[in-house]
Order: C-alpha cells, then structure tokens, then sequence
C-alpha cells in the first residue's frame, strides 16, 4: 500500500494554519484513496457467468440461453435490492441511535 506524507506544520498564530488544515484534509483523502498497488479485485462470479454461456451457447439451445440470461438478471436485480433494503435499514439504525443520544 502506498501512503504519501505531506510535511505539515502548525502556526496557530498565523493565517498558514488555515492552508495547513486545507493541507492536512487533502493529505487524509488522498490516504484514504490509495488503492494497493498489488490489490486484485476477484472476478470469479464473471468467469463462471461466461463460462455457463459459453457452454450453453456451444449446446445451441436458444430457449436455454434466454432462460439462462433472464434468471441471472432477475438474481443481480434482486442482490441489488437486497443491498439497497440493507444500507435503509443501517441508515435508520444510525439515525435511531444519534436521536437516543441527543
């Protein structure tokens, strides 16, 4: 992982602590984008996805294929709402826990 470091200085008696703190919020993003040069991201559910069409492709049963692609879509679409139904419910957790807080 590849992490820059920018030399920061604080003057709190002067109008550089304002670009200091400019720098400082610049410095943090940056370190949280950085992406590790060795990271691979999986993609084994695309290889699998070719690799069934493929076979079903070489069978030459167009009904098969059309089935094949119609269920993989209405699974992706129903992940996707399960995903989005999840991130509500986090967001109201969160929200329901800063209002008992406050």
């Amino acid at each position: 992982m590849v992490i820059l470091k920018v030399p920061l200085r604080v003057h709190l008696d002067s109008s550089l602590c304002a670009q200091d703190t400019v720098r400082r919020r610049a410095a943090a993003e940056v370190e949280r984008c950085v992406v590790p040069a060795n990271y691979i991201t999986p993609m084994t559910y695309i290889r699998d996805l070719e690799r069934e069409l493929r076979a079903l492709l070489a069978e030459g049963d167009e009904a098969k294929v059309i089935r094949f692609v119609k269920e993989k879509a209405l699974e992706s679409y129903r992940n996707g709402l399960d995903a989005t139904a999840l991130r509500v419910e986090q967001a109201a957790e969160k929200l329901g826990q800063s209002a008992r807080a406050s």
